[in-house]
């Protein structure tokens, strides 16, 4: 039995889940990767909706877009993560982290995703583009 269980863990493949995470508003949708697409789209619609007209001074940017790590949790809580090492500014760092974490915690509701029947942890990288003046 030991023997047999193993090779049928052997055969999970542990980096893709078999649901994605997904919105009320996409899980409608019944191709994966449209559903995926939506989910992405939504998200990053928000987000932009959400930073739109906040400002700040960055004097040195290394790239003119940032990525937000937004791990969705199994009991669909999200923490939210920037990578901010575009930016060579630590009070400019301060800052945006400050302003992504503030403006982005009132997220629509995520479902989470599925593994083998079993809500996991995954995690979504968002990219959102600065708008330089």
């Amino acid at each position: 039995q030991e023997i047999l269980l193993n090779e049928e863990i052997g055969k999970i493949n542990w980096s893709q889940v078999d649901q994605f995470p997904s919105l009320i508003d996409c899980d409608s949708i019944n191709d994966t990767e449209l559903e995926k697409k939506c989910l992405y789209e939504k998200l990053s619609h928000t987000i932009k909706n959400k930073l739109e007209n906040k400002t700040f001074v960055i004097n040195s940017l290394e790239s003119d877009t940032i990525w937000v790590a937004l791990t969705i949790n199994t009991d669909s809580t999200v923490t939210i993560t920037p990578d901010l090492s575009a930016l060579n500014d630590a009070t400019a760092k301060q800052q945006l982290d400050s302003l992504i974490t503030q403006h982005l915690d009132s997220l629509p509701k995520i479902s989470p995703a599925v593994k083998r029947g079993v809500l996991v942890k995954s995690q979504l990288n968002i990219p959102i583009a600065l708008n330089k003046k």
